[in-house]
């Protein structure tokens, strides 16, 4: 059998990555819509009007048509720094869906998918390559692809999964071309570094960090030619071209481009939110967050063998560096899990020294994970061949059970996995911890209401906070026809009163009680037990994030 495996494993894999895209295909329906989806379609049609301006001036039809639509020239867009260029291909289609607010977003969310998928493509190819062994390449693929809100985000979070598969595309083509000193995977690792650059600026480190793997690796190897040097020129100057060309925010302007590109993304200043963690309220001007946010944030809500694994490879990186220090650890693999370890720390050490505004959760270093990942999978090979045969058994006990339990997390939650905390969140996390800060599950709860009332012919339905009123809004424009034709929004800022159903976030329903009782200013809490009936609400592992209230 293990014979035959390694025989066909090319057909083996290739079938595990067809069924993601067939998973994927029938899963997307499923989710809704984060509150900023539409801000981001208008970035990339802000991005698609400059070239249409270039190729066909100012009075082109397409420019003329996203100008009645509001389409502000990207230039002039405050979300600049969001780079878009990795969804160009698909705008054509989205801009064919018209009005068709459901379609877009089906569109969107699909492809967006897609991008992830690539992303486990190349983690697969990654870990191959360094262990040696397709195996640890699935394996790897299958802990980040049964993360449970990496397997949801995956369809909708346009920007950090994108970066996620970027950067694994640019430490893939980087191996490659340390490898080979091959012209064509120097361009490739450029062209893939210019777009993991144009997405978050975070995205050059890895580049960077490669570059200097590079020139470290022909240092040691003396091995500094001509060709050599040219392959080094043309990673640099296609990623250089590479990202003028998909960048056209900074064509008119690229010094106060790249100001505005820094400044944002080293600080998320524009981001003005409240954070609930640990049970309290936190914000940049009243109370910063705390520097143990991010490690923690990304301990309980990731899975716990997979973090203990990252905290064990970490260690074990350090210590191999300092035993294997000398010309052949960075001639081997051990260059390339050295810039992993940098890679991870840079961005983190800054986060919990620095202390900069960063937003709610950790999606913002997604980024992070696939290196977290490959160091994770390498660190779990040392114990599955160890000599100790128990050390073995256990560990495989272990990995067996905790993949069992990833993927019934995603088959029980379904479509809520982006609302999953582990048992490290201890008990009554929804108290203290935030679950659909995006608003995606209003969606869901809209068709939920209208399927259990199948008798009420118009539910006139509007919120009691003006987070929950935006994600209802949005919530309403994606439902299918047949429920948005039962549904009348009732306006959150004129008299939410006349209204008979209520939508409320419990996140943010949570955030205005822990603001009350610490004398911040904050919305009115609406006792909703007193003069509603609850309806139907979105669960995830038994917690009501998102619920639907008829008025008594």
């Amino acid at each position: 059998m293990v014979l035959k495996c390694e025989k066909h494993y090319k057909k083996i894999v290739l079938s595990l990555f067809v069924l993601m895209i067939l998973i994927g295909a029938i899963s997307v329906r499923s989710y809704g819509i984060p509150w900023d989806e539409w801000e981001e379609i208008k970035i990339l049609a802000s991005d698609v009007k400059e070239y249409a301006k270039l190729f066909g001036g100012e009075n082109n039809s397409l420019v003329q048509e996203l100008n009645q639509k509001g389409i502000v020239d990207i230039a002039t867009n405050e979300n600049r720094d969001h780079g878009a260029a990795a969804y160009y291909p698909i705008f054509p289609i989205l801009h064919a869906g018209g009005d068709d607010a459901r379609g877009v977003m089906l569109t969107w969310h699909f492809y967006t998918y897609c991008l992830f998928v690539i992303g486990i493509i190349s983690i697969y190819f990654i870990v191959k390559r360094l262990l040696g062994d397709w195996k640890y390449g699935v394996l790897a693929g299958a802990l980040i692809y049964l993360s449970p809100r990496f397997f949801a985000e995956g369809f909708y979070n346009n920007k950090d999964i994108v970066l996620f598969t970027l950067s694994l595309l640019v430490i893939w083509l980087g191996i490659l071309m340390l490898e080979t000193k091959q012209f064509r995977y120097a361009a490739l690792f450029g062209i893939a570094g210019a777009f993991a650059g144009h997405t978050r600026i975070l995205g050059f480190l890895i580049f960077g960090l490669f570059g200097l793997g590079y020139i470290i690796r022909l240092t040691i190897e003396k091995r500094w030619n001509k060709k050599n040097f040219f392959v080094g020129v043309t990673a640099f100057g296609s990623m250089v071209l590479c990202f003028y060309l998909i960048t056209p925010a900074m064509w008119k302007n690229p010094v106060d481009f790249f100001s505005y590109y820094i400044g944002t993304s080293v600080n998320f200043y524009r981001w003005n939110g409240v954070i609930l963690y640990q049970g309290n309220i936190f914000h940049r001007e009243f109370n910063p967050l705390p520097w143990h946010y991010l490690p923690v944030i990304f301990a309980i809500t990731t899975p716990i063998l997979i973090v203990i694994l990252i905290i064990l490879s970490n260690i074990a990186t350090v210590v191999r560096s300092v035993r294997e220090r000398g010309k052949q650890y960075w001639v081997g693999n051990g260059l390339y899990y050295g810039i992993l370890f940098l890679y991870l720390w840079i961005p983190l050490g800054y986060i919990m020294i620095g202390r900069p505004t960063i937003y709610n959760g950790w999606r913002h270093f997604y980024f992070l994970y696939g290196p977290m990942i490959i160091l994770a999978v390498t660190m779990l090979r040392w114990f599955l061949t160890h000599k100790n045969k128990w050390i073995k058994i256990v560990s495989s006990a272990l990995l067996g059970i905790q993949l069992l339990s990833m993927v019934i997390v995603l088959f029980i939650n379904h479509p809520y996995q982006y609302a999953y905390y582990n048992i490290l969140a201890g008990e009554q996390a929804e108290k203290r911890y935030e679950y659909d800060y995006w608003n995606v599950s209003v969606a869901n709860c809209l068709i939920h209401m209208v399927e259990a009332e199948p008798e009420v012919e118009r539910f006139r339905i509007s919120a009691w906070d003006w987070a929950s009123y935006d994600g209802l809004c949005k919530g309403y424009e994606v439902v299918p026809d047949k429920v948005k034709a039962k549904i009348e929004v009732i306006d959150y800022y004129s008299n939410p009163d006349k209204a008979d159903y209520f939508i409320t976030n419990q996140v943010y329903r949570r955030i205005n009680e822990v603001a009350k009782e610490s004398g911040v200013e904050n919305e009115p809490i609406y006792d909703f037990k007193f003069h509603c009936d609850k309806v139907t609400s979105a669960v995830s592992s038994g917690v009501d994030i998102m619920t639907v209230y008829r008025k008594k």
